[in-house]
C-alpha cells in the first residue's frame, strides 16, 4: 500500500527459508521500470542485506528498508534500516519498543530528510516554528502523519532501553531455540546475532504437525499462515488492482502502466505458502526465567 500511495506499482516476490526476501526470486522480478527494492525484516529476522545491496548496485535500485518489526536489529553489525536511502521503523504495541503508535524514518540523505519533514506534516511545520530553517526543498502538499509529543517523550525513554531489551530477547531466544532444537527444526537466520530475538521459528514437514505442536505449546504460538493481511493472497485491494478511491490517483489505472501490471490474482509464491503453513512462530518474552524456558522446551 505504501508503494501504491506513492503512485507506483508493487511487484511481489517469494521468500526463502529465512522468512525474508529471496534474492534469486527478487532478481527475476526486476525490469527496466524497477526503481526500488524493499527488504522487509519481518518478525525481527534480518534480510540478506549483502544480497540486497548487490542487487541494488547491479540494477541501480534504491533500497527502502521496512524495519518496522525489527527496531534496533542489525545485519553484520550494522543497524537494520540504515543500509538503504531510507528505512522505516514502527512503535505500535506489537513492536520491540512502543508508545502505543507512531513510527520513524531513518535516512542520511539530506533531500529525503527534507521531503520527509515536509510530507509528514503537510508543510504545517512552516507555520509553527523554525523547523524548515535551512531547508531548500520546495514545499508541497503532504499528509499529517506526525505523532504527538507525549508519545515522542515515551519513545525517547524507550530508546535508552532498546539495547537492553534486545539483549534479553536474544538471550531467551537462544535458550529456547537450544532446548527446542533437540526435538524440532529451528528456522535459519541470515544473521542470528543481529536478529531481534522477538520470535523463535519452528519448522515442520507439514501443516498438520505444525498445528499439533502449536496447540500443545500455547504461550501465544501461532502459524504465520494465519496472520491475515500479512499474507499476500489476503491483499484484496492489490490483487483486485484498486489502488485509490479516486481513479486519477490510482497507478493501476494510469495509461503509462497498462503494459506492466502484474497478474496478482494468478501469481503463486509456493515457497511462501508452504513455509508459512508448516512453521510455528513463538513470541519471545524478555522476562522469561530459565526454568520457564526449560519447561517450554519439554513440550512434545
Amino acid at each position: 500500500m505504501a508503494v501504491v500511495s506513492a503512485g507506483a506499482v508493487p511487484v511481489i516476490c517469494d521468500i526463502d527459508d529465512t522468512y525474508t526476501i529471496d534474492i534469486n526470486a527478487a532478481e527475476k522480478k526486476i525490469s527496466p521500470r524497477t526503481k526500488a527494492i524493499i527488504p522487509v525484516h519481518i518478525q525481527g529476522f534480518p534480510c540478506d542485506m549483502d544480497g540486497i545491496c548487490a542487487l541494488a548496485d547491479k540494477y541501480n535500485l534504491m533500497i527502502l528498508e521496512d524495519a518496522c518489526q525489527a527496531d534496533g536489529g542489525s545485519y553484520k553489525g550494522k543497524r537494520l534500516g540504515t543500509f538503504g536511502i531510507a528505512g522505516a521503523m514502527s512503535f505500535n504495541q506489537f513492536k520491540v519498543i512502543s508508545a502505543g503508535e507512531g513510527g520513524a524514518v531513518l535516512t542520511d540523505d539530506d533531500n529525503i530528510f527534507a521531503r520527509s519533514l515536509i510530507y509528514q506534516d503537510a508543510s504545517a511545520i512552516a507555520f509553527f516554528g523554525n523547523q524548515l530553517d535551512g531547508i531548500d526543498e520546495p514545499q508541497f502538499c503532504g499528509s499529517e502523519f506526525r505523532t504527538n509529543e507525549i508519545s515522542a517523550a515515551i519513545l525517547r525513554m524507550q530508546l535508552r532501553k532498546l539495547d537492553g531489551i534486545l539483549t534479553d530477547l536474544r538471550k531467551n531466544k537462544a535458550k529456547l531455540s537450544a532446548v527446542l532444537s533437540e526435538n524440532y527444526g529451528i528456522g535459519r537466520s541470515n544473521d542470528i546475532d543481529g536478529d531481534c530475538g522477538t520470535t523463535v521459528p519452528v519448522v515442520f514437514d507439514d501443516e498438520k504437525s505444525a498445528r499439533e505442536f502449536c496447540g500443545k505449546f500455547g504461550m501465544g504460538a501461532f502459524l504465520p499462515i494465519d496472520t491475515g493481511k500479512h499474507i499476500y493472497n489476503n491483499w484484496t485491494a492489490i490483487i483486485e488492482k484498486r489502488g485509490a478511491f479516486n481513479p486519477l490517483m490510482d497507478p493501476f489505472r494510469h495509461p503509462a502502466n497498462a503494459d506492466i501490471l502484474p497478474d496478482y490474482a494468478n501469481e503463486v509464491y509456493p515457497n511462501t505458502l508452504s513455509l508459512l503453513s508448516r512453521s510455528v512462530f513463538i513470541p519471545v518474552n524478555p522476562d522469561w526465567t530459565e526454568e520457564e524456558i526449560i519447561k517450554m522446551g519439554s513440550v512434545k
